[in-house]
């Protein structure tokens, strides 16, 4: 499913470029929902994903996706991923994701 590939898409690079991440931390996506509202259509223009974070917890995090077009403003799927770490967040991590809280 497409839906799913692009919200990965969008938490990884959310985690790696926008909060840089150690190499060889280990992180596991313990859930993830997700809420259809409308098909996706095939075509060439990208859509855009949305991705903030929800909740911060001692060894986990919630991020919210939007999957929508970037165009009209269309939202074709909403999720929820919670991801927890090996180990707590650190206080430079809390502080990262608390500047990226809905």
């Amino acid at each position: 499913m497409k839906y799913y590939d692009y919200v990965q898409e969008a938490r990884i690079n959310f985690m790696t470029s926008t909060i840089g991440w150690a190499p060889g931390a280990v992180w596991m996506v313990v859930r993830q929902d997700l809420e259809y509202a409308k098909p996706l259509d095939f075509r060439i223009d990208p859509y855009e994903v949305r991705t903030a974070v929800a909740t911060i917890g001692n060894r986990s995090f919630t991020l919210a996706a939007e999957i929508r077009d970037p165009a009209e403003g269309t939202v074709y799927a909403t999720a929820r991923t919670v991801v927890v770490g090996e180990s707590p967040l650190s206080a430079d991590q809390r502080s990262v994701l608390g500047s990226w809280i809905t």
